[in-house]
């Protein structure tokens, strides 16, 4: 069957995103960090296996990096997540 989304109001109604029906605002049962937004599947698939997880989409608002060129913003702030998250091979 297809997937059906709603229009959730993100950041107060500053933007909104088309987010499947079947997740729920993670900010309603734990804390989220003010410049984000987590959505996740409130209800898992049944047909996967329990250790693929629950789908979650996360929107966080990101300074702007003056020193960044546009070109180079995208590997930039990947790399600032995996250095943040000790993730190995980080810092590009």
């Amino acid at each position: 069957p297809a997937q059906r989304y709603r229009r959730r109001p993100l950041f107060g109604g500053g933007i909104t995103c088309s987010v499947p029906v079947s997740f729920g605002d993670l900010s309603d049962v734990r804390q989220v960090a003010d410049h984000q937004e987590v959505w996740q599947e409130c209800a898992p698939d049944p047909s996967k296996p329990a250790s693929s997880g629950s789908p979650c989409l996360i929107v966080e608002v990101l300074a702007l990096q003056e020193d960044v060129p546009d070109a180079d913003a995208a590997r930039f702030f990947f790399d600032d997540l995996a250095d943040a998250n000790g993730a190995p091979g980080g810092g590009g």
